[in-house]
């Protein structure tokens, strides 16, 4: 039995522990050359891009505005979003958000 600290210098003989078969390297932990490297990277970036492209997302869309003097910021476009919710002139609009063509998109749900 060894020491559980590391004071002792007894260290078994690979006789101890051999059972008689070679030792081999595992298949698991094979070298891969550059060209498996880059077609492994490869193929993973498409598949990020394949499950990009089919992204859809049910949204409640409120209101579309266009940046311009007065709206400059996404908080200037939430205090005219809030100005207008208390005069009663937002409703929502049930859409589809999804990515087309590396585009956002908002497709009406009853339209289609």
């Amino acid at each position: 039995m060894g020491d559980p600290f590391g004071r002792w210098s007894y260290a078994p003989s690979r006789g101890e522990y051999d059972d008689g078969t070679p030792l081999r390297p595992s298949n698991s932990f094979a070298r891969l050359t550059g060209k498996s490297i880059y077609k492994q990277r490869k193929d993973y970036g498409q598949s990020l891009l394949k499950l990009q492209s089919d992204f859809q997302h049910h949204v409640e869309h409120l209101l579309t505005m266009r940046l311009e003097r007065d709206l400059r910021s996404a908080e200037d476009c939430l205090g005219r979003l809030k100005g207008l919710e208390e005069q009663g002139r937002i409703w929502g609009q049930d859409v589809i958000l999804e990515v087309k063509d590396q585009e956002l998109v908002l497709r009406d749900v009853e339209s289609k």
